[in-house]
């Protein structure tokens, strides 16, 4: 019960960029991390291969991402999704203060990791897909935390909590939809 109010406290603070061109378009909040959250939230539930082994591939997460992002902020033809949209977010929630999962380092790419993370300290260094390709495996949950991941109570209270703090819709119906394989 503490871990669940751990991360429930980690929902609440998500840092969530205000500034941006995109944050404008979505209504004065950029919701990439809250709703990456979701789509892997979503994948959990249903069971999605990769996911019910606690391995996150963000490029697993981006058609749903894609999905659930349009239904919920509309199509933007001249703002689409693109990946950095999906790598940072996945990237900033294993390396910045938001720390939700963990990275496993591709084997012999662990020195260039330390030194990016060390790097990014200072500013957001990882955007683009072949970079997070070059150095990630994959994202993982620690084993307590996946314990939580996988009780459909918790994971209920978790996604209403990223809804309700972070989300201006009600987006239950579009998280089953999009994470639709």
């Amino acid at each position: 019960m503490d871990l669940l109010l751990s991360l429930i406290k980690k929902i609440d603070k998500l840092r969530v960029a205000k500034g941006t061109v995109r944050a404008q378009i979505a209504g004065g909040r950029a919701s990439y991390k809250p709703i990456l959250i979701l789509v892997i939230l979503g994948k959990i539930e249903k069971g999605a291969s990769n996911f019910s082994k606690n391995r996150i591939y963000w490029e697993k997460c981006r058609k749903s991402y894609v999905r659930l992002y349009e239904s919920i902020r509309g199509k933007q033809p001249k703002n689409p999704v693109d990946d950095s949209m999906i790598v940072q977010p996945f990237w900033n929630l294993a390396t910045g203060p938001d720390n939700f999962w963990e990275i496993k380092v591709k084997t012999g790419k662990e020195e260039k990791y330390k030194a990016i993370i060390s790097e990014s300290k200072k500013r957001n260094s990882i955007k683009r897909a072949n970079q997070i390709n070059e150095l990630v495996e994959y994202a993982y949950f620690d084993e307590a935390t996946w314990e939580v991941m996988n009780d459909k109570t918790a994971r209920d209270l978790l996604i209403d909590r990223i809804i309700e703090k972070h989300l201006t819709v009600s987006v239950r119906e579009c998280l089953e939809s999009a994470t639709k394989d």
